[in-house]
């Protein structure tokens, strides 16, 4: 199975990078509980204390003058500057490339998501497309004007004039979505417990879910359509189970033929 993240074209690189957190998630994770919010709150009480400290002793090192005694409060404020830096600065840096890095997954799996839906109508499962499309795009908002609606189509329009690459991303994108549909079904994944059994059993199935982004917002899609229409997820469950029944026949069939012609 070829890895959508594979792609090797810079144009098409939004599309490559593997799964992870999406937005709501990271920014769930960022937010402090009570306790959480208390604690940060005194961590900034403490923060602008810190800051009137150093902006003290900076007045202080200026009215000595550049003499040996204004050193050592000098020091003193360069340090606390660079605690104070480290403590809220460095921290809040890094949380906002957490949710940017966020927003940048959360489009490109809505855009897996349009081009999979586009390609090939009712291989998404309405639910969880509706769904996402809320949560990433919203309600009122073109998709076709959104970024990952851009995506989407950027990929699909060089596709059909023939760019190699955006083809075998698309092809990639395709066959992985079906994969990681078969399999969720396949699998009887309906819950997140469900999903974490498979996890443990099936070594396969769980570095193809962690790696490739289309394989994983299948996975995702039937786990939610389970949760929340079981009736039609048993309907799809029951015909994914049939196809892929006999497309296991059929490969009996002709390894049989095979051996057979080699006899």
């Amino acid at each position: 199975m070829s890895s959508v993240t594979s792609c090797t074209s810079n144009t098409h690189r939004a599309m490559c990078a593997p799964p992870g957190e999406r937005y709501e998630e990271v920014k769930r994770r960022q937010s402090p509980s009570p306790a959480g919010a208390a604690k940060a709150l005194a961590g900034a009480a403490k923060a602008a204390a810190k800051e009137a400290a150093v902006e003290a002793l900076a007045h202080q090192a200026a009215r000595l003058g550049p003499v040996g005694g204004a050193a050592g409060p000098l020091a003193t404020a360069v340090c606390m500057t660079a605690s104070i830096y480290d403590s809220t600065i460095k921290k809040w840096n890094a949380e906002g490339r957490e949710r940017n890095e966020a927003l940048v997954r959360d489009n490109r799996d809505m855009a897996i998501l349009m081009i999979a839906t586009t390609s090939e109508p009712g291989l998404v499962p309405s639910e969880y497309l509706n769904a996402r499309k809320c949560a990433v795009i919203g309600s009122r908002k073109d998709p076709t004007t959104h970024v990952a609606g851009r995506l989407a189509t950027r990929v699909m329009v060089d596709a059909q004039r023939g760019d190699a690459d955006a083809k075998a991303l698309h092809g990639a994108i395709m066959t992985n979505f079906r994969a990681g549909r078969s399999a969720a079904y396949r699998m009887d994944i309906r819950s997140d417990q469900a999903l974490k059994n498979a996890l443990a059993s099936d070594r396969a199935f769980a570095h193809a879910y962690a790696t490739d982004p289309a394989f994983h917002q299948a996975v995702e899609a039937v786990k939610y359509q389970g949760s929340v229409d079981p009736v039609i997820f048993e309907r799809n469950r029951a015909s994914a189970m049939k196809t892929a029944m006999q497309s296991d026949e059929l490969r009996d069939t002709l390894i049989h033929q095979g051996r057979t012609a080699r006899a």
